[in-house]
């Protein structure tokens, strides 16, 4: 028998608005019962008005999903928000909250008295121990006043990096070789490293919207090209029997790539490197971009 009280999930993008209702089952088991999504595309002249349209994209959701009156948990852009790992030496959990607030006064580029922040300490690899750090300097009092504004509590707060790991996590709970998620969104692409339990993530300026400008050089309608034509060509035989415009299509978009394709190998050399990570086996691709 599943729990009767449902959970609701929000996800708020740089672009897109989704939530999704989920229920538990009597065996703790979480089951997506229902989900809808939003469009939030807005002209660079009239990004002040992202907090309104993002209103009304969540006041559309309520409705078609009825869940008026419940409690959200929801989850923000990993481009809005500053993320850094840092490692402690050995000590005692009573001096771990003041360590943690020194180490996040160095690597938070704001008063720390003007963001929300919160840490979260990773398994210990040894005497040493590691702490995420997370902090958003946006204001977030106004967007979860215009979430609170549409019927619905405040849960819990998360970004949607944390999120995408605890999710991965969830799900493929026996995955024990070194992985890496690519979520390719609007306006980034965020990548996750996970091994053994550690996980490390950075977010690239480059995602969907990076594309559209791409093809918008050669193009007309160049968004709605992108996702009902778009295809990455990996060399130029490969786009030989295709139609001209379709193949130059190819063409431009292969390019846009090639930029996200140096950055996630970049990365990698980095988390190797300096997080002595290994070096990822598998790959798991979500978000927007992810069917190009």
């Amino acid at each position: 028998m599943a729990n009767s009280r449902p959970i609701v999930a929000l996800n708020v993008g740089s672009q897109r608005v989704s939530m999704g209702v989920f229920s538990k089952t009597s065996k703790d088991a979480l089951i997506l019962d229902r989900y809808a999504t939003r469009l939030v595309v807005l002209d660079p002249s009239a990004e002040g008005l992202r907090l309104t349209k993002i209103g009304e994209a969540i006041a559309d959701l309520v409705q078609e999903l009825n869940v008026k009156g419940s409690v959200v948990n929801y989850s923000v852009s990993g481009q809005s928000v500053f993320i850094r790992f840092v490692k402690l030496p050995a000590l005692d959990d009573t001096d771990v909250e003041q360590l943690i607030r020194f180490e996040a006064q160095q690597h938070v580029p704001f008063p720390l008295d003007e963001v929300v922040w919160d840490y979260h300490l990773l398994p210990a690899k040894g005497l040493e121990r590691e702490a995420i750090l997370v902090a958003k300097a946006e204001d977030l009092d106004s967007l979860n006043d215009e979430i609170v504004s549409h019927g619905l509590s405040t849960g819990k707060v998360d970004c949607a990096l944390t999120s995408l790991y605890n999710a991965y996590v969830d799900s493929y709970p026996d995955e024990k070789e070194p992985v890496m998620l690519i979520d390719i969104g609007a306006k980034s692409t965020d990548l996750i490293y996970s091994e053994q339990g550690r996980f490390f993530t950075r977010s690239i300026s480059a995602g969907g919207i990076f594309v559209t400008s791409a093809i918008a050089r050669e193009f007309l309608e160049a968004e709605r090209l992108k996702t009902t034509s778009g295809l990455v060509s990996m060399s130029n035989g490969q786009t030989e029997g295709l139609d001209p415009a379709t193949a130059n299509l190819a063409t431009v978009i292969r390019t846009a790539m090639t930029r996200l394709a140096s950055e996630i190998q970049r990365t990698t050399n980095h988390y190797r490197a300096q997080m002595s990570g290994s070096a990822p086996v598998k790959a798991y691709l979500c978000g927007g971009g992810a069917s190009l």
